[in-house]
Formats: C-alpha cells, structure tokens, sequence
C-alpha cells in the first residue's frame, strides 16, 4: 500500500517497511547505506574534533524527548557521560507532549540534533525519511566499551528502525507486554497464572473468595485491554490474523478468534470481575488489590512509588481460547520502543550520533534498566532483580515467538480504540458493536488516501 507525502514538508511518498515480528535473536539485521548521505567522519575544521563522527569540543547539543514515562531520565544518563568524556560539551534536553506537533515542523530547518520519536504524537517513520540521517555508520562504530554496537543488538532493535532498506532510527527499550501479577501473593495462596481463558475465570472465582477482584481498570487503561484481546487472538489464530489487522484488512476485526475472545471478556465484565476507578486502578493492583495487570513494562515504572515491599512483580503470557492455539503458549506481544533519530539537517548530527552512541553502550543501558525495571535492546546489560528477570524469562521462554503490531500507534487511532474499549467494559457495548466500532475506524484509515500507509510482513 502507498500513501502521499506531507506537502507542508516537501517529503517524498515512502512506504515505512515495518516487520511484524521482532525475533529476538543475537544477529543483526543489515541495511544498505545511502550513498548520497553526507559522511558524519570529521573534516578539516579549527574547531577540535573528537570521538568516531568528529564532535567538535566544544560545541553544543539539542535533544528533544517525548514527555512520557520516562521524561528526560531517558537521556539524562547518557548526557552526563558525555559530559565527562568529552569536557567543553553540552547537552540541552527538552521534553514535549506531542513530537509531531514540536519537532515535525522544524525537520527541514533547524530540528534538534537528536530526537526520541515516541508516545501517540510520534512522527511517521515512513514520511519524512528524507530529512533523516542514515545511521549505519552509528551501527559500525565501537561502544564505550569497545564492541561495534552492531554486534550488541538484538534484531527486534532494528527492523522497527529500516525505511527502504536504510536503518533510520534507533529503538531502546525492549516492552514485554502481558499479564503481570504479585508472586507473593500467588505463591501465598496456591494460584498458577491463567493458561486459557477458562482458566482465567476460574481464577476469578477463587479471587471473589478473597474479597478480590481480577481486574482493575480506568478510562486511561482501557487501551491495554485491548491489547490483551488482541495479543489472544493473534496467538490463537496465528500471524494471518497479524497481518489482516497491521494492514487493515477488510473484515479484520471480525475474525473469529476475536469474537470468541471478546465473548470470554463480556463474561469477566458481567460478573464482576472488572472493576472501574476513575482513576488510578494501575496504583490499586500495586497495593495488592486486584490480581492481574495486563500492561507493558512500563507499568512497573508507573506503580513503583505505591507498590507494597514484598510485592515481587511478575508477567505471565496472555491466555488463550483453547489448549492448542496457532502459537504455542509461551508466545508473547514485545516490541522495541523508544525509538530515536539524527535529523539530516541538525545543526550538530555528530554530537546527536555521539550522544545516541552513549546511550547505546552497555554501562548506561544496564543504569536505565535499573532504574526503569525495563530491558533494553542491548544483551547482556541487564541487571539482576525479579522484575526484569521475569522479562527476560519470557523473551527466552518465546524464542522466535514474539510478535507486535503497529496499526494503532501508527495511524493515531489510541484515542479512538481506547474510548470504545471503555465503552465495552462498562457494558455498554456488546462484542458485536465493538467489533463494529473498530472495523469502521479501520476502514476509514485505509480508504482515506491522504493517510500514507505502511505494509506489515
């Protein structure tokens, strides 16, 4: 599928090509390079140069980053190593709300010299290609601990980042998304995480017995249980249902997997076993309220100030239908995120492409990992601690079956799916309607020409 660029910047149509599974595995993919790129290597200047892509000592660098869980933490580590290792340098960080709306205008004048793409106001990948940096030479060069950061990757950290064959942006974060819980109170009363649906109202029960509920939610939540019938239905159904969905496919919402799976959910909500708060329900699991959590990592950073000592976090594969589902049991929803790009017309690419190489060495990735409770795409730069062991066992657990889609993010739709789902977990709407809801905003997308559209594989 294409799409038209953005006539506002002078873009090019692109199509963004977007794998849809990140195979965490220990070798890199390899784009080609652009041979029309200007080199980043230093040239003849009376400015000092210093380091792989000739920072020039002293000199200044812009950084944007997205205003979200993370805020400037996200950068903060890498910005004072930098500091240190080269004196005379300084680094100015800034967060926004909405990167589209901040940095999208400046990319063809004077955009900052590096910028952390993320959150619901991200920019299109796909659409503004040709004001981007190509960053294989970021690829080729040494870590502070010496490894070319190639060789440190895992693929899922790249394919999110390739536009026509060329690596453009860089992801972080590695988010596992699933169904977190308190080993504490597991282990403390016999409970196993849920492996089918039915499991999972069985669970319920036993809950009801405690005075507990299975689930906690709230308008800003209704997202990630979404993501919860999606992630099901993908695993019982397999990658077709992946593709129809990531491409918008006609009829994608009505699959069957889906139907039945929403089917399951209405059952939780009639009996329930989902309970509303209008604010806050993530904080409520956290004090050992609620059994489940469906959730990406980022909700450990989220509770962290409200989660009871003993509490021991844990994530479990989402349930599926049946016992022998397309995907085996053990497959998980994880996407790289966090991504970061050099704008091609940056005032200082160099000290972006320093800075972003930084950030990328194992010492700080392992500082933002403790910090955070979240991997990164960096292996072997995990510290210890159950949360992250409890990721990390998932990922190898899954293997080759990790799987994501992009549809929602891409395309802006959050607000919209969010609002419906709430709508259905009140009782508002049955499976049907909602169905009805998605597949509508769906279409609208893939029939609005204006929209540039991304092929997932």
């Amino acid at each position: 599928m294409g799409g038209s660029s953005l006539p506002s910047m002078g873009l090019l149509p692109r199509r963004a090509l977007l794998a849809g599974t990140a195979a965490l595995a220990a070798t890199a993919c390899t784009p080609s390079e652009d041979p029309t790129a200007p080199s980043l290597s230093p040239s003849p200047s009376p400015t000092p140069t210093a380091g792989p892509f000739g920072l020039a000592v002293p000199s200044t660098i812009r950084v944007t980053v997205h205003e979200g869980p993370f805020g400037t933490s996200i950068i903060d580590g890498a910005a004072a190593r930098l500091r240190e290792n080269f004196p005379g340098v300084e680094v100015q960080v800034e967060a926004v709300v909405s990167v589209a709306d901040e940095v999208g205008p400046t990319l063809s004048t004077t955009p900052p010299d590096l910028v952390n793409n993320s959150g619901d106001g991200r920019l299109a990948l796909g659409t503004i290609a040709d004001e981007l940096t190509p960053l294989g030479e970021l690829l080729e060069s040494p870590n502070l601990a010496g490894t070319p950061i190639r060789d440190t990757l895992y693929t899922g950290a790249l394919s999110p980042g390739i536009v026509d064959d060329q690596q453009l942006a860089m992801q972080y974060t590695l988010i596992v998304h699933g169904l977190w819980y308190s080993e504490t109170l597991f282990s403390g009363h016999g409970w196993s995480p849920p492996n089918t649906w039915d499991d999972l109202y069985e669970l319920g029960a036993a809950a009801a017995e405690t005075g507990r509920t299975l689930f906690a939610w709230d308008p800003t939540q209704a997202g990630e249980y979404l993501d919860l019938v999606i992630a099901s239905a993908i695993k019982e159904d397999g990658h077709d249902l992946r593709l129809e969905l990531d491409n918008l496919a006609p009829d994608a919402w009505r699959n069957p997997a889906i139907e039945r799976i929403l089917g399951q959910l209405r059952r939780l909500v009639q009996s329930d076993q989902l309970a509303e708060y209008p604010d806050g329900a993530r904080e409520r699991w956290a004090s050992g309220g609620p059994l489940l959590c469906p959730a990406g990592a980022t909700l450990l950073r989220q509770t962290k100030p409200t989660m009871r000592p003993d509490f021991m976090p844990t994530v479990a594969p989402v349930p599926t239908i049946t016992r022998a589902p397309k995907l085996p049991f053990a497959a998980i929803h994880s996407e790289a995120d966090e991504s970061f790009f050099v704008p091609r017309n940056a005032d200082n690419p160099q000290g972006g492409m320093e800075l972003l190489r930084t950030l990328l060495s194992p010492e700080i990735a392992a500082e933002f990992s403790e910090l955070n409770e979240l991997p990164t795409v960096i292996r072997g730069a995990t510290p210890e601690s159950p949360a992250l062991a409890s990721q990390v066992r998932l990922l190898a657990d899954a293997g080759e079956n990790t799987f994501k889609w992009l549809f929602i993010k891409y395309y802006g739709l959050g607000e919209q799916s969010t609002a419906a789902m709430a709508e259905f977990l009140r009782g508002e709407l049955d499976p049907g309607e909602l169905i009805d809801r998605l597949q509508t905003m769906c279409d609208e997308v893939r029939e609005d020409p204006d929209v540039v559209k991304y092929e997932a594989e």
